[in-house]
């Protein structure tokens, strides 16, 4: 990598511009850049990454217009976080703590939260997220999850 620059275009919107060394250029598949977010944030977020005007140039100067795969990123800070996906739930945690997912079949003050089946877990440093399959066929339509104390 010959340089990385982060230019920031608007509260939301980044520029990245990544360069190879002089005389080297980017072929095939390599890890170019990781991001690393810090937060002032007391409650967990996640935001989401989409890249726009994606474009190359070769060493002759001409420019290749591209595309990206855009993905989500997680800040985990006091509570865990839920993400669906299709017939999978992924809990995101803070490693060293122990949670327990729960489910009831309607949403009100008198909701009664059941523990779901193997749904207790302590999270590591090796693997910071718990994968579950869910059921469409369940009649618990809303999940949470809590810290075990």
């Amino acid at each position: 990598m010959g340089s990385a620059i982060l230019s920031p275009l608007s509260e939301r919107r980044y520029a990245i511009n990544l360069s190879a060394s002089p005389g080297q250029s980017f072929e095939g598949e390599h890890r170019l850049a990781e991001l690393l977010f810090s937060t002032a944030a007391e409650h967990s977020e996640t935001a989401q990454l989409i890249p726009h005007d994606v474009v190359g140039t070769d060493a002759q100067g001409r420019q290749y217009r591209g595309s990206g795969r855009g993905g989500e990123i997680f800040v985990i800070a006091q509570e865990p976080l839920l993400f669906a996906e299709q017939a999978r739930l992924t809990v995101f945690g803070v490693p060293g703590k122990r949670y327990r997912l729960e489910s009831t079949g309607w949403l009100d003050a008198d909701s009664v939260w059941s523990p779901v089946p193997d749904g207790e877990f302590l999270l590591t440093d090796d693997l910071p997220l718990q994968e579950f399959l869910i059921s469409p066929e369940s009649d618990d339509q809303y999940l949470r999850v809590g810290e075990v104390e």
